[in-house]
Parts: C-alpha cells; structure tokens; sequence
C-alpha cells in the first residue's frame, strides 16, 4: 500500500472519531468480526465490530 493511501486512511479515521461518525469509522476495517480496537481509558476495548459500534 502506498504511503500516502495510508496517511488519507488514518486522516480519514481521525476525522471520523473526533465528529463521532460510526459509519465512517467502521470503513476502515474489512467485513469480518476479527477487529480490536483500543482506547485511551482502562475500559476502552472493543473486540468485534458490534462492541465497536456499541462503544
């Protein structure tokens, strides 16, 4: 993957955090359930695409 692909692809991410747009934030990651996302907090880990979107 190109440099720049993955510089837009964490730009875009960051953008969709900060404006708590969900569906934007769910595009970067593939189809499949084997996502895990952690915060800053000590309960902050989401395992799966619903705990994600749940969070």
């Amino acid at each position: 993957m190109e440099i720049n692909a993955i510089k837009s692809t964490l730009k875009n991410y960051a953008e969709a955090y900060y404006s708590k747009d969900i569906e934007s934030m769910m595009s970067v990651f593939n189809d499949s359930d084997n996502i895990s996302v952690i915060g800053t907090g000590a309960d902050e880990l989401c395992v799966g695409q619903n705990e994600f979107r749940n969070l």
